[in-house]
């Protein structure tokens, strides 16, 4: 007999009215042992929780009974799956056999495999790691947010997930257990105060957390265009011993005092209670000190006598003769110190040019595809016309025949060229609008949503639309109706 003629008379010896209903039955038993189970072992965790005196014996009871829950599901599935091969009437001696041949070949053939439960179980005996630690396991360190006995599942800082198998682990670092001391390195820049506090001031949330501070000398705000709003300008009577002054830029003022007039106003120069006090007597306009494609920082600009810098930044301003100029300068510094050393004077221009090099070269890429691309479109526009009217020269020889006039055969062409152009140009201008936040980075000074540039951009592509509408139009001007009539 073969196998089709044995699994035929299997098929008609199982009643599957009645084999179906035990199905049934054994599965929504085992769904509620399972949901019992689990129940079961999520009360006794909360159970040892509330009763619990440390974090660490909670920590525990998580793990273990995260454990319990999945060795439940597998076990209770496992009963099930067997009953129901033994409601089929198909025995379960040869699946048994060959579960404990398979558990021999197992055992051989994949040793890692068994040595990750082994190690599994006495991590979880041993009361090594736990659910909520942070560990080091196998090089990688991190969150323990699952233990199973065949993995640990980490979490580092950046958000990386690391499935880590337990025969890999060979030393546990765990950093809590009992204590742990955090070592953080925060970066803070020789020109940022991280301790601003406006005197007299509510509490606000908007406050940035740290204030960067120029040294400068009385004129340099004036010699490099930073536009005076309010308040005056920084003076050679500003000095150590008359109280320390500064001038804010807007984004610092509108932050520290927001809706307010920062002028005479008082920042304590950290929170000590003899920590010095500074008073505004100027706000400048914003600069962006970093490029022009990033962001406005709170500064605020002090007197270099109230600020010593230990180094500084020369703006020469002469009337003529660039070149000359520095090299006098660079003289004059040699004969107070042959030492000093001194950078390579730029000019202003040069470094506003390299800042704006890269975006300069992307906006003329993206200037000349642009360009590329309306011509395409007018060629393919011309090309469209053309064979519109190639096609009906038949029809506009009729209409001329008739009595039309070549100003409404003009206006027919065009109309359908502008029908083209229309569609082409909503479509475009809601792309664009879509694609703002992309555009925004290679703009500087013009907003995505320029007005002038959302009306001169169509009207050019407009106006080339119906530059090429106009010439197929004016060729069927000129058409001979007699002649294309007699046309075949």
């Amino acid at each position: 007999m073969g196998h089709e003629d044995k699994v035929i008379q299997w098929f008609n010896a199982v009643d599957w009215i009645q084999a179906g209903s035990r199905i049934a039955a054994i599965l929504v038993v085992t769904f509620i042992l399972v949901y019992i189970a689990r129940r079961l072992i999520s009360g006794l965790e909360k159970f040892t929780a509330t009763h619990a005196h440390d974090i660490e014996a909670q920590r525990r009871a998580a793990t273990v009974s995260n454990v319990l829950r999945k060795l439940a599901t597998i076990l209770i599935t496992a009963i099930a799956t067997l009953a129901i091969f033994n409601t089929l009437g198909i025995s379960i001696l040869p699946f048994l056999a060959t579960a404990g041949v398979a558990g021999i070949a197992i055992a051989f053939g994949a040793q890692s495999l068994v040595k990750d439960f082994f190690r599994g179980f006495f991590l979880l005996a041993e009361n090594q790691i736990r659910q909520g630690d942070v560990v080091e396991v196998a090089g990688k360190s991190g969150l323990v947010e699952d233990l199973t006995l065949r993995y640990v599942q980490l979490r580092d800082y950046e958000g990386n997930v690391h499935y880590v198998p337990n025969g890999e682990i060979g030393v546990v670092t765990s950093s809590s257990r009992t204590f742990a001391y955090a070592v953080i390195d925060v970066t803070i820049a020789l020109d940022q105060d991280i301790a601003p506090v406006p005197l007299g001031e509510p509490n606000n949330a908007n406050i940035p957390p740290s204030l960067w501070i120029r040294s400068v000398t009385p004129g340099s705000l004036k010699a490099m265009n930073m536009r005076l709003i309010a308040g005056r300008q920084l003076e050679a009577t500003d000095i150590q011993s008359t109280g320390l002054v500064g001038i804010l830029n807007q984004e610092a003022a509108e932050r520290y005092f927001p809706g307010k007039n920062a002028l005479g106003r008082i920042l304590k120069r950290g929170p000590a209670p003899n920590a010095p006090l500074l008073t505004i007597v100027g706000i400048v306009a914003n600069g962006r000190a970093d490029g022009p494609n990033q962001p406005y920082k709170p500064e605020i600009f002090v007197p270099i006598p109230q600020r010593p810098a230990r180094g500084v930044v020369v703006i020469l301003e002469p009337s003529r003769d660039m070149p000359a100029a520095t090299r006098a300068f660079g003289r004059a510094l040699k004969e107070v110190d042959p030492l000093l050393p001194v950078s390579t004077p730029r000019m202003i221009e040069e470094s506003i040019a390299t800042a704006v090099a890269l975006p300069r070269l992307y906006a003329t890429l993206v200037a000349i595809f642009a360009a590329a691309a309306l011509l395409l479109a007018a060629l393919g526009v011309y090309g469209v016309m053309a064979y519109v009217v190639t096609q009906r020269q038949r029809e506009i020889g009729v209409r001329m025949a008739l009595g039309a006039e070549p100003s409404g055969i003009r206006r027919m062409i065009l109309g359908q060229g502008g029908t083209l152009a229309a569609t082409g140009l909503l479509v475009g201008v809601g792309a664009s609008m879509l694609m703002c936040q992309l555009l925004s980075k290679l703009l500087f000074g013009v907003t995505p949503f320029d007005a002038p540039t959302l009306i001169a951009v169509p009207a050019v592509l407009g106006m080339a639309t119906i530059i090429a509408s106009w010439l197929p139009a004016r060729r069927a001007m000129r058409m001979d109706p007699v002649a294309v009539i007699r046309q075949d």
